[in-house]
């Protein structure tokens, strides 16, 4: 997939900034939060998403939930010494990246 958002492609006259080239812009389908969080061992996230889920095993999963369970992994995962980007963040990274999470 090219490196623009859902949204970007649906309504490219909203985003006359883009130029060209799409390659150039960063783009969480290109640039997902797992490849910056690579350096996390597979069986930490593992043990940490397997708490969470436990954690909020009874807790409604609607609009917002997403930042509640992003705000917890990553406390989990500072607790084990480690630095972990939500989606969220990695969209915040980038200027062009218009990605909203709900």
């Amino acid at each position: 997939m090219s490196g623009i958002g859902v949204s970007q492609r649906l309504f490219p006259e909203h985003y006359p900034e883009r130029g060209g080239d799409d390659d150039e812009y960063f783009d969480l389908e290109d640039n997902d939060a797992s490849e910056v969080n690579k350096n996390i061992p597979k069986e930490v996230l593992a043990e940490v998403e397997k708490e969470l889920d436990e954690k909020f095993k009874d807790y409604p999963k609607g609009m917002g939930f997403c930042h509640i369970y992003w705000t917890h992994k990553k406390q989990a995962l500072e607790q084990r010494g480690y630095t972990w980007l939500s989606p969220q963040d990695v969209a915040n990274s980038d200027p062009h990246n218009r990605t909203i999470y709900d």
